[in-house]
């Protein structure tokens, strides 16, 4: 929680945090191994093919390493003032609302995320159009960041 502790104002303390669900993980090792196994047979190639699978695996490094650099680089977190949600390295995009103008929370969650406990979106609105969408988030890590949230508002 870097950027966050880096910006907490006087009298401002970190509430909740909440983390990517582990698809995301499973999709850096899928990545991972999935670039090693085409290294490996175009290693074993000779022609063209090999070049096209060498392309294939490269596309996929990058692929990889970026979402390595997301899981790596996004904050979510509530603190007692605002909600706060970081992504990204060199580019960043940050996104915060200010508790007091905080209206609802919704959360939604597909059939296939409710049973691989994955996949979670919580969207919380403000005054006007603002809102924040906390995406990828675990079943479990999202009912808890949400209470935390109402918690946060109703101290506020």
């Amino acid at each position: 929680m870097k950027y966050v502790e880096r910006t907490l104002r006087e009298g401002e303390s970190v509430i909740h945090t909440a983390k990517l669900d582990w698809m995301h993980t499973f999709d850096i090792w899928f990545g991972v191994v999935a670039v090693l196994v085409l290294a490996l047979i175009a290693g074993n190639m000779e022609g063209t093919a090999s070049i096209w699978i060498g392309v294939f695996a490269a596309i996929m490094a990058v692929r990889t390493l970026n979402m390595f650099i997301a899981i790596r680089t996004t904050e979510m977190a509530v603190t007692n003032k605002r909600l706060v949600y970081k992504r990204g390295w060199i580019s960043r995009k940050t996104k915060e609302l200010r508790l007091g103008a905080f209206e609802s929370c919704e959360l939604k969650q597909g059939v296939w995320g409710r049973l691989l406990r994955c996949g979670a979106r919580l969207v919380v609105s403000g005054r006007g159009n603002q809102s924040i969408e906390y995406k990828g988030l675990g079943s479990d890590d999202a009912l808890a960041f949400k209470s935390a949230v109402e918690q946060a508002v109703e101290q506020n």
